[in-house]
């Protein structure tokens, strides 16, 4: 539980667990704690930059191609501190209208470390709507309001809201085992997120 602020706070590197050859990953499992934690230390430990400890920690793992960070879905310290370590950012909504509405927070936030060239190069992927019900009127709308909103950042093929990851998850497996139209629309944005990041 303590690995998030092992690396945040001490600036340790914490060696990932192998899924796959290409595929490594340092499991959240109790991080929430750790990472409440490690918030209210960091500004004690270095006062200064403490929002650019994440980019020095992922200055440690130099043999990776690609890192990918999940931030809390709230705005937070963390949030901040993985923009500013960020080269590109993919912004995913629910689409409810809560959610709607906290996605402009976060592009506030986003432009907010561009503009103050805390990290000017940041791109943004685009933002994708998630959990989406198509034959409810409430999530189109949504839908529509981000489009009318952002244009073409949102991405046209919206996640849409299926037990089938649960089903995955738990059978620790890939959900493309499970399902190949999920396994092929996952594959899309993922070439397309490579795709955008060579261009940088």
């Amino acid at each position: 539980g303590d690995v998030y602020k092992r690396q945040l706070v001490e600036l340790q590197r914490i060696y990932p667990v192998q899924v796959h050859d290409t595929l490594h990953f340092l499991p959240a499992k109790n991080a929430e704690v750790s990472l409440t934690k490690a918030e209210i230390e960091l500004p004690q430990k270095d006062r200064i930059n403490y929002n650019r400890r994440l980019k020095k920690v992922l200055a440690l793992y130099p043999e990776y191609d690609y890192i990918l960070v999940d931030t809390p879905g709230n705005v937070s310290i963390f949030t901040v501190m993985a923009l500013i370590a960020a080269d590109m950012v993919v912004v995913p909504v629910r689409t409810e209208k809560s959610a709607e509405q906290a996605t402009n927070e976060i592009m506030e936030v986003i432009e907010d470390v561009k503009v103050e060239d805390v990290n000017p190069n940041l791109v943004i992927w685009g933002i994708l709507p998630t959990l989406f019900e198509g034959h409810v009127n409430s999530h189109n709308q949504v839908v529509a309001v981000l489009k009318e909103k952002y244009g073409d950042l949102i991405y046209p093929e919206p996640s849409k809201k299926t037990d089938v990851y649960n089903v995955a998850h738990l059978q620790k497996v890939d959900v493309g085992i499970r399902s190949a139209e999920l396994g092929a629309y996952w594959d899309r944005i993922a070439e397309s997120v490579i795709a955008k990041g060579q261009i940088l």
